[in-house]
């Protein structure tokens, strides 16, 4: 897919700009940014998940990859791998076609992304001996910034919350074709500040930003979030409490926010209607919120779960520096992720290295107690 077709500004409009997708490791006890995995692989395991249920003949599902040629090559050259096709056939004939585990195991067009970032020599960035092939190791904050400049000329890096969210064993063509759309067009919802280190100072004195800090309660250190954050998740929250309707909600807070709140029922919508009905999930149509419908986040199971709004201490490295975590903190595992947090001991010396990057700190732990546990 070329550039004018994704949507993405930027670069020599002649060269294509692929989606890398990736996610936040340290939900799943990594320390930073892992499973970095190239569209065209999941276009790739939703084409051959529809080939392996009779929805697509390999043919079709050649056809449908014809835009990802130059790094899908083993499905039109019969090249082959061995972990890819250990019984030697070619799958460039016409009734043969890897199937979506074999694509899963051997990631052809992230293994290609993966060694060329290596390629790079960004610290932080590299490849570790794996089985059968290197795979990039976890990247921390810093390391993916650097990185996504890097390559922005070739690549869009984008951080999904979840893992599910780009993994596309088992879906449809449909549905990858939109998330890959989506990806190309839109910004990351889930920060506006994604992946930069903490402000400048002059850009702090000029926005006024003040972090408030306290114990979470969960005798692991001192948590420092933002104040106009806070107050922005605390609205936020209050909304779901009290909207009555779609509508209501609609009207209540941000678009990014109405938004993140649709996405999130509609997964759990998808998961109610596949318990419910065996069928494919693509044949699943959940259809959009209209205004007058009902609206009640005590329906929503990752609400209660603590999942869904985000868990605010996982919000924190926007505003206080990796390297600054690293030294006089440290990361923490919690029941659904792993969140930043500053030891107690270190309380007089990080407020003194963030007051010197501009930030007001103020210690009020019952403000990070309502913001941590939602009013």
């Amino acid at each position: 897919m070329s550039q004018e077709e994704h949507g993405i500004e930027g670069g020599d409009p002649g060269v294509k700009k692929y989606v890398v997708f990736c996610v936040d490791g340290r939900k799943y006890g990594q320390p930073g940014y892992d499973f970095f995995t190239h569209e065209a692989d999941v276009m790739m395991t939703a084409a051959a998940s529809e080939v392996e249920r009779g929805k697509l003949t390999p043919a079709e599902a050649r056809e449908l990859l014809e835009p990802y040629r130059e790094v899908l090559s083993l499905i039109y050259t019969g090249e082959q791998q061995m972990v890819f096709d250990p019984d030697r056939y070619s799958w460039n004939e016409p009734d043969s076609f890897p199937t979506a585990e074999a694509v899963v195991e051997s990631p052809q067009a992230s293994q290609i992304f993966w060694y060329e970032v290596d390629e790079l020599g960004i610290e932080g960035v590299t490849l570790v001996w794996s089985v059968p092939f290197p795979v990039l190791a976890p990247v921390r904050k810093k390391a993916l910034e650097e990185l996504r400049e890097a390559v922005a000329d070739e690549y869009k890096i984008v951080v999904k919350k979840d893992i599910d969210e780009f993994d596309a064993m088992g879906k449809s063509v449909e549905w990858a074709r939109k998330l890959i759309e989506d990806a190309a067009t839109t910004k990351d919802s889930r920060q506006s500040r994604p992946f930069s280190d903490a402000p400048s100072k002059e850009e702090t004195e000029m926005s006024g930003e003040t972090l408030i800090y306290g114990d979470d309660g969960q005798e692991g250190g001192l948590v420092f979030l933002e104040e106009d954050y806070i107050a922005e998740l605390k609205h936020f929250c209050d909304a779901l409490q009290s909207a009555a309707t779609w509508g209501e909600l609609r009207n209540m807070v941000s678009e990014e926010r109405y938004q993140e709140t649709l996405a999130v029922w509609k997964k759990h919508e998808l998961r109610r209607l596949r318990s419910e009905k065996d069928t494919d999930e693509e044949e699943l149509k959940v259809s959009t919120q209209s205004p007058d419908d009902d609206f009640d986040i005590e329906a929503f199971p990752s609400y209660h779960d603590g999942d869904f709004p985000e868990f605010a201490p996982t919000m924190m490295d926007r505003w206080v520096d990796e390297e600054i975590i690293d030294e006089y903190g440290g990361y923490r595992a919690t029941m659904t992720d792993y969140t930043a947090a500053i030891d107690f001991e270190n309380e007089e010396k990080v407020v003194s290295l963030l007051e010197e990057k501009g930030y007001v700190c103020i210690r009020d732990d019952d403000r990070i107690w309502a913001a941590v546990w939602r009013w």
